[in-house]
C-alpha cells in the first residue's frame, strides 16, 4: 500500500477516536473524581498553588494544565472541561498515527488494525474521556516510547530523542506517582544495553527524566512532608473495605482485580494477548531485531506495561480503572508487533477482523457503559448543571460553598469552605491531630461545626458524597455536627438527592 494512503487511513483512524471521544465526552455521566480535579484546576488558575494552599491527593502538575481551560470555561465546568481530556487523547492517537506510518509502513493492515484497537478501545475511551490524569500521561507516555524508539533508529540524533523521552516520562510522573517505576524501564534497559557502546544514553534519558519532574522537586522543597502526605500518606490512611485483613489477602483481592480488569474489558484484553503473542514469536523464532537496538521497543513497552501492573497493586484500594486506562497506551508498540507477526496464512483475515471489529466492540461496550459507570441520577450531566446553577442563583460571586462532593463549589464558580477544597479529605481528617489538619490544609469536624456556627457558607450542599463523612465521625460526632448545622441551615430545595441547604436567617452577606 503507498505510503500517502496508509497516512490517509491512519488519518481516519484518528478522525474516528476524536468523533468517538467527544461524543462520549460530552454524554458520559461523571466520575466522582473529576469534581476535585476540576475544582483544582480552578483553584490554580485563580493563582493558588496544590499542597500550599489546598490538599491534593496526586501529584503536582495536572492542575496546572488544566487551569488555562478552567479559567475561560466558567460554570458550570462539565462537560466543557472534558474537552481538554479529549485534544489530548487526540494527541496521543495522532503520535501513535505517526509512530505507526514510520515504522509499519510495510505492513500497512497491522498499522491499521493496531491503531483502530487503541483509538477504539471502550477502556481508552472511557477513562480519556475524564477530566483526570489518564488523557495527559497517556499521551506522556505514548510520547515518550516513541522518542525512545527514534533515538535507537536515528543514532545521529540519539541524545536530544533520549532527553525528549526522559522529559515526557518525566512529566507524567509529575501528573501521577504510580509511574514513576514504568519511567525507570527504558532508563534501566540503557543503562544495561549501553546502546551503541556509549554509556551515555542513559544519562541522556535520567537527565530528561530530572527535568520533567521539575514540579515535584519545587514542592518538596517547599515542604517534603507535606508532598509525602498528599501524595503517599494520605492513602495510607484512606478507608478500604479490606483494611482489617492480612496483607495476604489484601494483595490477592488487588491481584484479582487485574485479572477481572483482563477478563472484562475486551479491548485491554486484545491488546495484551497481542503483545504477548508478539514476545513469544519473537522468543521462538530467535529474532535477531529483537536484540538489536533498533527491534527493542516492543520488549521495552511490554515491561513497562508489565511494571505498570505490578505498581498499580501497591495502592489501597485497587481500582479496575488504574489497568484500564493506561496499560492500552503502554501495550501499543508490543500489541503492533503482535500484529505483525500473526502467522502469515491467517494474519490478513486477523488483521481485517480486529480493524472490523474494533468498531462494533467500542459501540457496544460505550453504550453499556455509559448506563452502567453509576446509574445514580446524581451522576448525570444534566442535573450536575442544574444544582450549579442554582447554587449560582442563590449566591453571590464572592460567597463560600459547601459540597460535600467537590464538583459542585468548582462548576458553580464560587469560593470552597477552606481546607474543605476536596472532597476526599475529611475521610482521613478523624485521623490527624489539629496541627496537622492545619498544615495539610484539610478541615475537620470542629472547623466544620464552626464554620456552620458562623454561618460561613452561603449554601452548603449535602446528600452527595455523605460517604466521606459517615465514614470519619462516629454516631456521637456526627450527632453534635448536625445539631450545629440544624441550627444555622435549612433546606431550601432538594434536586434528585443534593439538597441545598442556606442560613436559617436567610441572610446574604
Amino acid at each position: 500500500m503507498p505510503r500517502r494512503r496508509l497516512s490517509l487511513l491512519l488519518l481516519c483512524g484518528v478522525c474516528l477516536h476524536l468523533g468517538a471521544i467527544g461524543w462520549f465526552a460530552a454524554n458520559r455521566p461523571i466520575d466522582g473524581d473529576e469534581g476535585y480535579y476540576g475544582l483544582a484546576a480552578r483553584l490554580v488558575a485563580e493563582g493558588k498553588r496544590p499542597y500550599a494552599d489546598f490538599f491534593y491527593p496526586q501529584a503536582p502538575l495536572l492542575p496546572y494544565l488544566y487551569a488555562p481551560a478552567a479559567a475561560v470555561v466558567g460554570a458550570p465546568q462539565l462537560p466543557d472541561l472534558r474537552y481538554v481530556s479529549v485534544a489530548l487523547s487526540g494527541l496521543c492517537l495522532g503520535v501513535a498515527a505517526w509512530w505507526l506510518r514510520r515504522t509499519h509502513a510495510e505492513h500497512p493492515g497491522a498499522a491499521l488494525a493496531a491503531l483502530l484497537l487503541l483509538g477504539l478501545s471502550p477502556e481508552l475511551i472511557l477513562w480519556h474521556s475524564t477530566v483526570k490524569t489518564f488523557a495527559w500521561t497517556g499521551l506522556a507516555t505514548l510520547g515518550g516510547l516513541v522518542a525512545l524508539d527514534c533515538a535507537l533508529t536515528r543514532p545521529a540524533r540519539r541524545g536530544p530523542w533520549l532527553l525528549a523521552g526522559g522529559l515526557l516520562f518525566g512529566l507524567a510522573v509529575a501528573s501521577r506517582l504510580l509511574f514513576a517505576p514504568v519511567a525507570l524501564v527504558p532508563g534501566l534497559w540503557l543503562l544495561g544495553r549501553r546502546v551503541g557502546r556509549d554509556p551515555r544514553g542513559a544519562l541522556w534519558w535520567f537527565g530528561g527524566l530530572a527535568v520533567g519532574l521539575a514540579p515535584i522537586w519545587v514542592a518538596l522543597a517547599r515542604d517534603p512532608a507535606v508532598f509525602w502526605f498528599n501524595n503517599v500518606g494520605y492513602h495510607r490512611l484512606r478507608f478500604s473495605e479490606l483494611e482489617d485483613e492480612p496483607a495476604f489477602v489484601r494483595r490477592l483481592a488487588a491481584i484479582g482485580m487485574l485479572g477481572r480488569s483482563l477478563a472484562t474489558n475486551p479491548g485491554l484484553l486484545a491488546f495484551a494477548v497481542l503483545a504477548a503473542g508478539g514476545a513469544i514469536a519473537r522468543r521462538r523464532r530467535g529474532d535477531p531485531a529483537a536484540a538489536e537496538s533498533a527491534g527493542a521497543l516492543p520488549g521495552i513497552s511490554l515491561a513497562a506495561a508489565v511494571v505498570h501492573c505490578v505498581a498499580c497493586l501497591v495502592p489501597e484500594p485497587v481500582h479496575m480503572q488504574y489497568f484500564t486506562g493506561s496499560l492500552p497506551v503502554l501495550l501499543l508498540p508490543a500489541a503492533a508487533d503482535g500484529l505483525v507477526r500473526l502467522p502469515r496464512a491467517t494474519a490478513g483475515r486477523w488483521r481485517l477482523g480486529l480493524g472490523l471489529a474494533a468498531p462494533a466492540i467500542c459501540a457496544i461496550s460505550l453504550g453499556m457503559i455509559r448506563h452502567d459507570v453509576d446509574p445514580a441520577p446524581c451522576w448525570r450531566l444534566d442535573h450536575y448543571r442544574r444544582v450549579c446553577r442554582r447554587i449560582v442563583e442563590l449566591t453571590r460571586p464572592r460567597d463560600t460553598v459547601l459540597g460535600f462532593w467537590s464538583g459542585y463549589v468548582g462548576g458553580s464558580g464560587r469560593q470552597p469552605l477552606p481546607g474543605f477544597e476536596n472532597h476526599f479529605a475529611v475521610g482521613v481528617s478523624e485521623r490527624l491531630d489539629p496541627v496537622r489538619l492545619r498544615r495539610y490544609r484539610i478541615a475537620g469536624r470542629h472547623e466544620l461545626a464552626d464554620a456552620f456556627a458562623r454561618e460561613t457558607p452561603a449554601v452548603v450542599v449535602i446528600g452527595v458524597w455523605m460517604n466521606e463523612i459517615d465514614i470519619a465521625l462516629d454516631n456521637r460526632q456526627m450527632t453534635d455536627l448536625l445539631a450545629v448545622f440544624n441550627a444555622h441551615y435549612v433546606l431550601r430545595e432538594e434536586l434528585d438527592g443534593a439538597k441545598l441547604c442556606e442560613r436559617a436567617t436567610g441572610s446574604r452577606r
